[in-house]
């Protein structure tokens, strides 16, 4: 009765101006059972012993981190860059998305994509190949000259920190099987456990990437739609992420992520590269290089492929390689009709498919055969939909 009384009454004015508490309708009263359960569970101890247990103690994200290539974070983010058909550049083909994997312990990028896609796993496997493989390699491929010492992270990590989109599902247990990498999941909406990348996307959104042509929110009513002055292809878009991520490495690495040991040394300009490359040097972390081969057929899914006497097809879309022909599989399949082979398909660089004519056979590379259509740096579907047509 006493809890009623101080909290449950209304107070109200009588006709002769005097104050009256009026005990609410019995339908707005607690329960019995209510009351007992905040009796319980607020009461002035219990409140007590809440207000005197320790407060916890926030880590650092470098935290039993012995070096660079040991943890990486991956993460999408909507680019907000329309962009357009590699065929017709009058056809939009959707908002761009940007996958970044970032080194925590020299906070410096490592590898990353960009086109569109939704996020998930089969595009975090695009990213992981560029982050795991040569950038120069990748440089070269989107027509940009760059020496290996300038980007030198090709480095298999030993742990890789994700949301569970891209580190909870059957293809990508491959990284744990076959790169031996251990996959660690970020709890829901809980960005501050991959605090160096989303550190990374929000300085990426608000510069540079803000001045391309395309770029815009979703338009409101009477602003202009972002896609009507789109201009941009896949390969543009992903010569943009390259630089920009290039210059994101050659900036000032933060002073805390500095070792007191290179001051010692004399190092005075250090940005994020020179950090990984003194980290790599000088301690020990775990990281790896492996054959691009293992991890392009390891990373990628597989798929059926036909061999005919003309080629290598996967769906509508040819391809050869020198292996190919000389393997004498063209004349067979010639004789005796087509030969069912594997593949493994990237889906948003449709160029070059790895194929093995059975499961104890090497993984062996085959370009497109089209040299008109070799020139597009177009998605695999791009390709399937320009045979249809």
């Amino acid at each position: 009765r006493k809890i009623i009384a101080e909290s449950f009454t209304d107070r109200t004015v009588a006709e002769n101006g005097a104050i009256v508490e009026v005990e609410r309708d019995e339908s707005r009263l607690p329960t019995k059972s209510q009351v007992r359960y905040v009796a319980k569970h607020h009461s002035g101890i219990k409140q007590q012993k809440l207000s005197a247990a320790p407060a916890p103690r926030p880590g650092k994200a470098k935290g039993n981190i012995p070096g660079p290539g040991y943890l990486y974070e991956i993460d999408a983010t909507g680019g907000r860059l329309e962009l357009v058909s590699e065929f017709d550049l009058q056809q939009p083909i959707g908002t761009a998305n940007a996958y970044g994997v970032l080194d925590v312990w020299s906070t410096a990028c490592v590898g990353g994509v960009m086109g569109v896609f939704n996020a998930g796993y089969v595009a975090a496997q695009r990213a992981l190949f560029n982050t795991f493989t040569s950038k120069r390699t990748l440089f070269a491929r989107y027509d940009i000259d760059l020496a290996e010492d300038i980007w030198p992270c090709h480095h298999v990590c030993r742990k890789l920190a994700g949301d569970r989109g891209e580190m909870v599902s059957d293809a990508a247990e491959a990284l744990a099987s076959e790169l031996n990498v251990i996959l660690l999941t970020a709890a829901a909406y809980r960005p501050q456990m991959k605090g160096t990348i989303e550190r990374w996307f929000h300085d990426l959104k608000s510069g540079d990437l803000r001045k391309l042509v395309g770029f815009g929110r979703r338009p409101e009513r009477g602003e202009l739609d972002p896609k009507l002055g789109a201009a941009m292809t896949r390969y543009d878009a992903m010569r943009v992420f390259l630089m920009l991520a290039l210059k994101y490495n050659l900036m000032p690495a933060p002073v805390e992520a500095i070792p007191p040991a290179m001051i010692s040394q004399g190092y005075e300009k250090i940005s994020r590269i020179v950090l990984w490359q003194w980290g790599m040097r000088n301690l020990i972390s775990g990281a790896r290089c492996e054959d691009p081969g293992l991890i392009y057929t390891s990373l990628l899914k597989k798929t059926d492929a036909t061999i005919r006497e003309d080629g290598l097809y996967v769906q509508r879309v040819r391809y050869m390689s020198p292996d190919l022909r000389a393997s004498g599989l063209l004349q067979r399949a010639a004789a005796s009709g087509p030969i069912s082979v594997q593949a493994t398909l990237d889906d948003y660089a449709g160029r070059t498919v790895w194929y093995r004519a059975s499961p104890d056979t090497p993984w062996l590379p085959a370009t497109l055969a089209d040299e008109r259509l070799a020139v597009y740096d177009a998605t695999f579907q791009e390709y399937v939909d320009y045979y249809r047509r």
